[in-house]
């Protein structure tokens, strides 16, 4: 199936302004939409993991897109428009100057193949404090640089760098707000992109369908880099 199914189709676009919601105490709620994961990932490493109604939201659509999408070039443009902020947030790889928030799927993947591994990133938003720019570019790229398999140990990582920001008076409103939606909209991709890796390799070994490729690598970091610079460009 070239597309993602209709749910893609017809969704909602989310419309999120940055405001004082991402409060300590709303960012340390225990993940209702993970209730009765059939995942192999344990819940209780991820029962802190920071979540309001409207990421809640964006979880359920990050749940079905890595349950259901090919991770073809429409189905990622199409998740990136519901999911995303319409702030003015863009995220550039330093090496060849590559704006990824406004780059085609095909740049990004040919960006991942060539990184070996390694990201040097620049946030830039206006509205952000230098700190707090300094702060999501070096989360994104550890998350992009994120490859051992340790999907625990990550998930708990980003809980607590989320409850770090919430708590942190340095940053601001403006900081906490892109910095808390990017990195929930991040551990929502790495916690269903576990979930993904372990269905293909069901369905590949488990039922023995020796036609079936599992997702690779370069298009789980692929994703996960569009997801996290917000492209924009509907370049197919």
């Amino acid at each position: 199936m070239k597309n993602l199914s209709l749910w893609v189709l017809t969704i909602t676009i989310l419309s999120i302004s940055c405001t004082n919601d991402f409060t300590a105490d709303s960012e340390l709620k225990e993940i209702n939409s993970l209730e009765g994961s059939t995942s192999k990932l344990s819940k209780s490493n991820v029962s802190s993991f920071a979540k309001n109604s409207l990421t809640l939201q964006i979880d359920q659509l990050l749940s079905q897109f890595y349950d259901q999408s090919t991770f073809d070039s429409e189905s990622i443009l199409s998740i990136n428009q519901a999911i995303h902020p319409t702030g003015n947030t863009t995220v550039s790889l330093v090496a060849g100057n590559l704006n990824l928030t406004n780059s085609s799927i095909d740049a990004i993947r040919n960006a991942v193949n060539q990184s070996q591994g390694l990201f040097e990133l620049n946030v830039d938003n206006p509205s952000m404090t230098a700190a707090g720019k300094a702060s999501l570019s070096n989360f994104i790229e550890n998350i992009m640089e994120f490859n051992n398999g340790d999907y625990q140990s990550m998930l708990q990582s980003i809980a607590l760098y989320q409850s770090n920001i919430s708590t942190d008076t340095s940053y601001t409103s403006e900081d906490k707000c892109v910095i808390l939606a990017i990195s929930s909209i991040a551990g929502s991709s790495l916690f269903y992109e576990k979930k993904r890796g372990d269905k293909d390799w069901d369905t590949a070994i488990g039922n023995r369908d020796d036609n079936f490729i599992p997702t690779d690598e370069i298009t789980f970091k692929t994703v996960r880099m569009a997801l996290l610079s917000g492209i924009i460009q509907n370049n197919l």
